[in-house]
């Protein structure tokens, strides 16, 4: 099990081959080729690239130590990969120590943090726009 750190060198996972985990040790995402998906929805979660993990942009979510990380163009599942065996749940290992600042241009780091990365919000709907929104300015409906 290797760990895996933010942009902040925060300890936020575990990857294990294939199979990504949380702090907790529960399976979150797996990788098939370079890709990316979640372990519960088997949704595309983004790629693979040398040591980082990358969102759907392209960009860094997280990364292992060994080499820096670095984001990469923006790449698309051919075909949605089949759903993987859950893994063994593999003995908790101990916390790693927190790593030095990688040198990767900060441009490269995602917008997103490891919890918005694991789970993403859903779109908003047409039924969630505020009501306000069709009022004019100043048009508080008092009367004068």
């Amino acid at each position: 099990m290797t760990p895996l750190f933010d942009r902040n060198m925060l300890h936020v996972g575990w990857i294990d081959g294939d199979h990504v985990f949380d702090r907790d040790i529960v399976w979150r995402a797996f990788a098939s080729g370079d890709h990316l998906f979640c372990a519960v929805s088997n949704a595309w979660r983004g790629s693979r690239h040398g040591s980082a993990l990358l969102d759907t942009s392209g960009l860094i979510v997280a990364w292992r130590e060994g080499e820096p990380p670095r984001a990469a163009r923006r790449l698309s599942p051919a075909a949605m990969a089949a759903m993987p065996m859950r893994p063994f749940r593999p003995k908790r290992p101990i916390d790693p120590r927190r790593p030095l600042f990688p040198q990767t241009p900060l441009e490269e780091w995602s917008p997103l943090g490891w919890q918005e990365w694991l789970f993403p919000l859903p779109p908003a709907g047409p039924d969630d726009a505020d009501a306000d929104t069709n009022r004019a300015p100043g048009n508080d409906d008092a009367a004068d």
